[in-house]
């Protein structure tokens, strides 16, 4: 069953007033949380055959502290496109992978990564709070019958993690 990870930058750095936004670093707090977020992943044995990154600096930053916890991850293709986006451009993108990729992750922005998440958990889907906020460097995990249907009706939530709700 492939699955889909979509990962929220972790926190960014608001103390330089004169960076684009698109030129935000981490600040510390996010730097331990990507970290963290990665150690989770490992600990799950995630195994991701593509990554998707966001070209804006704390998607890149977040990716550049998670991957090495990962065991054997892909090289991540950087796309200036996941740069705020919207959600359907975000969800086209999934559907649009390669049927050989059992696992993609997805690191960008809300409020578009919330959006997917909430629209793909399904109806059935358990009450989450977390769903409803989507904080920094939280990860949800959609599992999926195939990616060109992938769908609110062809998808579940099978978990959603944050910083806070580690174990």
């Amino acid at each position: 069953m492939p699955r889909l990870y979509l990962l929220r930058h972790a926190k960014s750095d608001w103390g330089d007033d004169d960076l684009d936004d698109h030129d935000r670093p981490l600040n510390p707090r996010g730097e331990r949380a990507a970290a963290a977020i990665g150690d989770y992943l490992k600990q799950r044995g995630a195994r991701l055959d593509k990554v998707l990154v966001s070209s804006a600096r704390r998607a890149l930053d977040t990716w550049g502290l998670l991957g090495p916890r990962l065991d054997s991850p892909p090289q991540p293709e950087i796309a200036r496109d996941l740069y705020l986006c919207g959600p359907g451009h975000l969800l086209a993108r999934a559907q649009a992978t390669e049927a050989s990729v059992d696992a993609l992750m997805i690191v960008a922005h809300n409020p578009d990564l919330q959006q997917v998440t909430r629209m793909l958990a399904g109806p059935g889907a358990a009450p989450n709070p977390e769903l409803s906020k989507f904080p920094t460097c939280a990860c949800a995990c959609i599992e999926l019958d195939d990616w060109p249907s992938l769908s609110a009706g062809g998808s579940r939530l099978a978990w959603l993690i944050t910083p806070k709700t580690l174990p």
